[in-house]
């Protein structure tokens, strides 16, 4: 048997003493990246080390808007991280 520290958050103590049981914690979900934007998104940072919202704007042929609301999701998902930047400059990069 391997044991599993309990302080790692991979498994839940129900009760005490001989009642004592043991689960699996839930876990939260990884993200799908199956939207062709975030797919887009990712190829762009993996070529250019960041993306900004033009550029995912031209290369996912969708409008700057849309762009900002994807890039947003994307930092909201833990996917991406803002690089500082502020305005058109603004950028995001791989967050890990």
């Amino acid at each position: 048997m391997i044991p599993i520290p309990i302080e790692q958050g991979r498994v839940v103590r129900e009760g005490k003493g001989a009642a004592t049981r043991y689960r699996l914690a839930e876990l939260e979900p990884v993200p799908v990246y199956d939207d062709r934007r975030w797919m887009v998104a990712l190829a762009v940072v993996r070529r250019d080390g960041r993306v900004t919202r033009g550029t995912l704007a031209s290369a996912a042929g969708v409008s700057e808007r849309t762009a900002t609301r994807v890039l947003g999701a994307m930092v909201e998902a833990g996917v991406l991280v803002e690089d500082g930047g502020r305005g058109r400059g603004a950028g995001y990069g791989a967050s890990r």
